[in-house]
């Protein structure tokens, strides 16, 4: 937004920018969808974003004369950190049933983890190491979508899921009110996608870490997904497009003309995440029901969660 410049592919999604640099009678334009954190005048006009969950309230004061006609003199734009503000005690107590209420239904028990922790202490890790709770929700895609293969991604921030399942432990790892698309991809473009989602790690200072563009100008973790019925290595060592080091399918070596039914969320499908690959891809179907409640119908009629077989994804570095 203060530079103009394109940090991501332009899906048509933000148009701040081009609006400001385009529409001259605009005074003020509030702006969201990117999570971002923006005060700033430019061109003349304010701008501002008070990024997510509440965090901040945009404010913009404007002081209006009248001239033969009403004009802006001045006008200042400034975010406010809400930790800053006690809550509104009427408000409380006008909700407060229905807090209540909520409250319990997200503490229903719902299953139990067996074996293995579904806990989530280090996103890092998780990523590099792809947490068993990746393979979960995978498992629970392919359940219901019946397709060969399935990715997901893991918000910026997760909980897991503790020994005792919780609703509130699905809906702050799931957060996101998505769908399932399953799409027709063969091994070439799998690749490719594969490829692209290894950009997510770079090798610096003889250590993995993870690629600043993930995490400025705004945290994008959850645009790197990890794919469950296919065994793959990324060698980080190489260079961004060459990565894919290893595809199996079934043990299998995976060819440019095998074809496969691959279960995305609606958003990844739709190219979400610069994922251009995704767009042209044929779409076999679509199931109209958000994935965080399939995991909970999942997880309510198997209870007892033991997941293996997921580690099936290699990162490898000789550098690092």
């Amino acid at each position: 937004m203060e530079t103009d410049e394109a940090y991501v592919v332009d899906t048509g999604e933000n148009l701040g920018s081009r609006i400001v640099n385009n529409i001259n009678e605009i005074d003020v334009l509030i702006t969201a969808h990117q999570h971002r954190h923006i005060a700033v005048e430019k061109n003349g006009v304010s701008l501002i974003q008070a990024g997510a969950k509440g965090s901040y309230v945009a404010k913009i004061d404007v002081n209006l004369v009248y001239k033969d006609r009403w004009i802006i003199e001045n006008k200042s734009q400034e975010l406010i950190n809400t930790a800053d503000f006690p809550c509104d005690g009427m408000m409380y107590e006008t909700i407060k049933e229905v807090e209540d209420d909520c409250q319990v239904f997200l503490d229903k028990k719902i299953g139990n983890v067996v074996l293995d922790n579904l806990e989530v202490n280090d996103m890092f890790l998780a990523r590099l190491n792809k947490h068993p709770i990746v393979t979960f929700i995978n498992q629970v895609q392919l359940k219901y979508s019946k397709a060969m293969i399935s990715a997901t991604s893991l918000p910026n921030e997760v909980t897991g899921f503790s020994k005792d399942i919780t609703v509130r432990n699905v809906l702050s790892t799931y957060i996101y009110a998505n769908t399932l698309s399953v799409l027709e991809v063969n091994g070439k473009v799998l690749r490719k996608i594969l490829e692209k989602n290894a950009e997510y790690f770079i090798c610096e200072d003889n250590e993995i870490k993870v690629n600043p563009r993930f995490y400025y100008p705004k945290l994008q973790h959850y645009n790197y997904d990890m794919f469950d019925g296919i065994e793959y290595t990324v060698d980080v060592d190489k260079d961004f497009g060459k990565r894919i080091v290893e595809l199996k399918y079934q043990s299998k070596d995976v060819l440019d003309t095998d074809k496969f039914t691959l279960v995305v969320n609606n958003y990844r499908a739709s190219g979400g995440g610069d994922f251009v690959e995704y767009k042209n891809l044929k779409v076999i179907r679509a199931l109209p029901f958000d994935i965080a409640e399939l995991i909970i119908d999942y997880i309510i009629a198997t209870r007892d969660l033991k997941i293996e077989n997921y580690n099936n994804i290699k990162i490898i570095s000789k550098k690092c």
